[in-house]
């Protein structure tokens, strides 16, 4: 968006009436509290892929690299809690449940009360995002509504926008200890496409920033 006109315009998602009833309705049976501001997270494993698009045959394993445990997360969950934030786990599967018990963290995923309009609603309507890199935050984004990337890769396909931050994962070799430039990504052709299986043939590891 060279020209900044995304920025400049405004998000055409609407919901009606009976939409908005049905989604605060939810958000009451999870205990968000009136005038509570709640934080979508979104984290990407395998889960997904494994579950809902098994039936394509895809080797999906090579895009374990993309891989985040949710575990990583637990201080960035408890300072928003902290901050009085109530952080929703969002996904429709997920590999691992979160390990904080709190009345404000709800672990979406393993929902009884998940569903497709949910999932549309709650991205659309959440203080902030917080990604690492996957289709369900581009709700987000046409909200124009505030978006964290973190650990995301390929680090060449970081959104830029006046709505994002965020640092990508980082790549080293797995004899050494230091860590892999922008320069060096584009140098080894990794800065727009990552597999597993180049890493492996490159020798390089993957490290999360959380």
């Amino acid at each position: 968006d060279f020209y900044g006109i995304f920025s400049k315009t405004n998000s055409n998602l609407k919901f009606s009436y009976s939409e908005n009833k049905e989604a605060y309705k939810f958000l009451f049976k999870i205990g968000i509290k009136k005038k509570q501001k709640f934080v979508c997270l979104i984290i990407r494993d395998s889960a997904y892929k494994n579950q809902y698009q098994n039936h394509l045959n895809a080797k999906w394993n090579l895009h374990n690299y993309r891989d985040v445990e949710i575990s990583s997360y637990s201080k960035t969950i408890l300072f928003l809690i902290n901050k009085g934030y109530f952080v929703i786990r969002m996904g429709k599967a997920a590999k691992s449940k979160i390990e904080i018990n709190h009345d404000c963290v709800y672990d979406y995923p393993f929902s009884k009360y998940k569903n497709d309009f949910l999932d549309i609603w709650l991205m659309n309507n959440c203080y902030f995002c917080i990604s690492s890199g996957t289709g369900l935050d581009q709700i987000t984004y046409a909200a124009r509504k505030p978006v964290i990337q973190s650990n995301m890769v390929p680090t060449g396909h970081f959104q830029a926008d006046l709505f994002t931050i965020g640092i990508p994962k980082k790549f080293k070799y797995s004899n050494s200890n230091k860590f892999l430039n922008i320069n060096q990504l584009i140098e080894k052709n990794i800065f727009f496409k990552v597999s597993s299986k180049l890493l492996e043939s490159l020798s390089l590891s993957i490290y999360y920033i959380i």
